[in-house]
């Protein structure tokens, strides 16, 4: 099945740009009465949308051809432009937070927006540019660091991306050996990655106190939008955890241990579900999409007209080739309203999951692609996984025309494998709290206090007396930390708040989906504890909400005989 985007690109003109803005920007501040200032607002967001298109676009072209000389350019052009945009943006939030009709402009388009620029006018001026400007150069550093990755294994160099199918390898020592290769790369840079880190959280901790915040931690908080809730509300959740879920992971664990039948689970081990092998896909991939066509039309009047519209507007780009940027992801082009859908399919059982995920993402677009504010076409990034992850799991009635009689042992796999990134998820969650709250701690002491989070929340780990992941080093893997600090704990709530949807779903089908549509139609006008109160769903940061979920789960997971997978 062919896909093809006919959307039409042009180069935006920032000089253009810059006049329109600027001249709406006056107009908007000088409005003598609520219509005109709403409709400046609308026009405003309007310029903003046809920006943002032309970059999705070129950016989406650039990436399904990574040698088109034309969008490499494009591609380039951007990334030089996009902080001249961005500045525009941080004029536009503080023209809104100051209008003279604000009140009416909340009551008709919500506060979100206002939240939103609060905390974006809050996390810059122009005294931290130096700063912002080294701690995008470091965070380069770590991703050069990264990309020379390579390791020796059966007298070859490869990378970690080429080794990483050796991990998963039914021979227990291919995969010891495999794991001994990627992390020798991280041992033998374990100065250079201790460094960059040690830099990165002195220049955070440099910037927070000059815009005013007492440590990084909240600056961290609020640069992900969270607006409602506190880094205290997050240890309520991580508590939760510690008391449920760590508990509920070993003993799946445990059952993993007799199910590959090992006497002891390794850390080689961990990514080793089944003797059997993984789920097999039935289908290439054309087939895998004729499939997917009819599970959409098959779950709801609104996913038919949604996957309808994807084939038949080629809207998607979904099959591996070569010059094609690996990974899978969902964006939004603003002036066509169009969700987009960019994955690379390779015959895996992984397939399957990655579309119904993109799909989760692409129709919560879909669903409030008629929203004028680019904010709103999606959450922060806390909430934004929900749907996505809750799409996975509504679409799993069809999982036998991907699977057929390996259906039962897809979904037993999606589910645990699910569940066991969560204490993960939690330990680098506090690791990082530790590391902006405790920005002296010594690079020895960091390591130490990670090895700690390991054994707290993983502590059947196992690394077979490996020398340089006993010392605490296995961190560097993790980019997030890095890159985006504080976001990683955001799968792992959206996580939480998916399965609660998944058990309303199975318990009345009318309801639980009628509960993920509203969310999927308010998109980004709401917050993460918003969008959790509008679908019914437990707080993860209320007491004892984990606990339900982890009580339906695993009798769930009981009610199979998992020693036949």
């Amino acid at each position: 099945m062919e896909m093809k985007m006919e959307m039409k690109y042009a180069r935006p003109n920032m000089e253009d740009f810059k006049q329109k803005f600027d001249r709406l920007l006056k107009r908007f501040h000088q409005a003598s009465t609520f219509e005109e200032q709403n409709n400046l607002f609308l026009m405003l967001n309007q310029l903003r949308n046809e920006f943002e298109a032309m970059e999705q676009l070129a950016y989406l072209r650039h990436m399904i051809n990574l040698n088109d000389e034309e969008y490499k350019e494009e591609q380039a052009f951007f990334d030089q432009i996009t902080p001249i945009y961005q500045a525009f943006v941080t004029k536009y939030y503080h023209a809104i937070l100051n209008a003279s009709f604000r009140e009416q402009l909340e009551n008709r388009w919500g506060t979100q927006i206002f939240k939103l620029a609060e905390l974006k006018v809050k996390i810059y001026t122009d005294e931290v540019s130096k700063e912002l400007q080294l701690e995008k150069q470091l965070i380069g550093s770590y991703f050069s660091l990264l990309a020379k990755a390579e390791a020796e294994f059966n007298s070859e160099k490869m990378t970690p991306v080429q080794l990483s199918r050796f991990t998963i390898s039914e021979d227990r020592g291919v995969r010891k050996k495999a794991y001994e290769s990627i992390f020798s790369y991280y041992a033998d840079h374990e100065e250079e990655f201790d460094d960059i880190l040690d830099e990165l959280i002195k220049v955070r901790t440099k910037i927070a106190r000059k815009l005013g915040y007492k440590s990084f931690t909240q600056l961290g908080y609020d640069r992900l939008g969270r607006s409602n809730y506190s880094p205290e509300d997050v240890k309520v959740y991580r508590n939760q955890v510690k008391q449920y879920g760590v508990p509920f992971i070993s003993k799946l664990r445990e059952k993993q241990r007799v199910r590959i039948g090992v006497e002891k689970l390794k850390f080689y081990d961990e990514r080793v579900y089944f003797k059997t092998g993984a789920p097999k896909l039935l289908g290439d991939t054309d087939q895998v999409i004729k499939k997917a066509l009819q599970m959409f039309s098959e779950l709801s009047s609104e996913t038919k007209e949604f996957f309808d519209y994807m084939v038949s507007s080629g809207n998607m780009d979904l099959i591996s080739k070569k010059g094609k940027r690996g990974g899978a992801f969902a964006t939004f082009i603003g002036t066509e309203k169009a969700p987009f859908i960019f994955a690379n399919l390779v015959g895996t059982a992984n397939d399957a999951r990655v579309l119904a995920h993109e799909a989760g993402h692409a129709f919560q677009f879909y669903m409030s692609r008629n929203t004028p504010i680019p904010e709103y076409i999606s959450p922060t990034y806390d909430a934004a996984e929900i749907h996505s992850f809750t799409m996975e799991r509504l679409v799993w009635p069809w999982m036998e025309l991907f699977f057929g009689e390996d259906a039962e042992k897809y979904r037993f796999s999606h589910l645990i494998e699910a569940f066991i990134l969560m204490p993960w998820a939690n330990a680098i969650d506090e690791f990082q709290h530790y590391l902006y709250d405790n920005p002296s701690a010594t690079k020895e002491e960091r390591k130490v206090k990670w090895r700690e989070m390991e054994r707290i929340y993983m502590p059947e780990k196992d690394y077979d007396g490996n020398e340089f992941l006993e010392g605490g080093g296995s961190f560097y893997q993790i980019s997030h930390l890095f890159e985006t600090p504080f976001y990683f704990i955001d799968y792992d709530l959206a996580h939480n708040c998916a399965v609660q949807l998944w058990i309303r779903y199975n318990e009345n089908r009318v309801e639980g989906w009628n509960d993920f549509l509203k969310i999927c139609q308010v998109g980004g006008s709401e917050s993460l504890v918003e969008i959790v109160n509008r679908a019914r769903l437990l707080s993860p940061f209320e007491e004892g909400s984990l606990h339900y979920i982890i009580d339906y789960v695993d009798r769930w997971v009981t009610q199979f005989d998992d020693q036949k997978f």
